[in-house]
């Protein structure tokens, strides 16, 4: 994406890969669509994972640390409006997400 300035400089913005999730990391969620809650199961967790949940914008809107040695993560939607977002798994290095709705 292209940063302008007013005064007319301009930047680049990091670019990020993003892997499909079930393809490349072996996770998957359930319900989808969801509605008050998702199940995310991915692959035994060391001390780094975590997941995120981002909007259509791109703004992360809930963040949640994988508990060590699970394989299993349950997210609470919190009044999350309707919705299409993005499910963000990152060990810190590499990143993978896949999209599910809210209902």
């Amino acid at each position: 994406m292209e940063m302008l300035d007013k005064d007319g400089h301009f930047e680049y913005s990091k670019t990020i890969a993003v892997k499909s999730m079930e393809d490349a990391m072996g996770i998957s969620l359930y319900p989808n669509p969801a509605k008050n809650y998702i199940i995310i199961n991915h692959p035994f967790a060391g001390n780094n994972e975590q997941l995120q949940i981002v909007n259509i914008r791109g703004n992360i809107i809930l963040q949640k640390k994988i508990n060590a040695a699970s394989f299993q993560t349950r997210i609470d939607l919190p009044a999350l409006p309707k919705g299409v977002y993005e499910l963000v798994w990152t060990n810190g290095k590499d990143f993978s997400g896949n999209r599910f709705m809210i209902q």
